[in-house]
């Protein structure tokens, strides 16, 4: 996951990231986004390839059958989102997909003093 993770949100090369790590008939639980792997490489591929995007990866949560990866995702001029991408794995292929977004309250003005990242 750590390869997966570094190729997908840091270098932002979905499609060798998707080619290599996720079944070609992955479950995609997203709305926005149709099942398998061509449909995700297709709607992710512009976003990540903005040079006004960014992906910085908080953690890694990595268990038996499914990995958590969250991420502070910045884009120019917009609000930062936090993102917890939720993948489920069979041995390294990644065969399902779902995630949570929220955009991300950096200013520390909260009830709590804990910040997201």
């Amino acid at each position: 996951m750590d390869d997966f993770a570094y190729l997908f949100y840091t270098a932002k090369n979905v499609t060798a990231a998707f080619d290599k790590y996720v079944a070609a008939n992955y479950v995609q639980h997203n709305p926005n986004i149709a099942d398998g792997r061509a449909a995700a490489i297709a709607a992710l591929d512009p976003l990540f390839s903005s040079p006004t995007t960014s992906f910085d990866i908080a953690r890694v949560m990595v268990g038996p059958e499914y990995t958590v990866i969250h991420i502070k995702a910045i884009t120019t001029g917009q609000p930062n989102y936090n993102v917890y991408d939720v993948y489920r794995t069979e041995g390294s292929c990644i065969v399902e997909h779902w995630d949570v977004m929220a955009a991300a309250t950096i200013d520390n003005t909260t009830v709590s003093p804990h910040p997201y990242f």
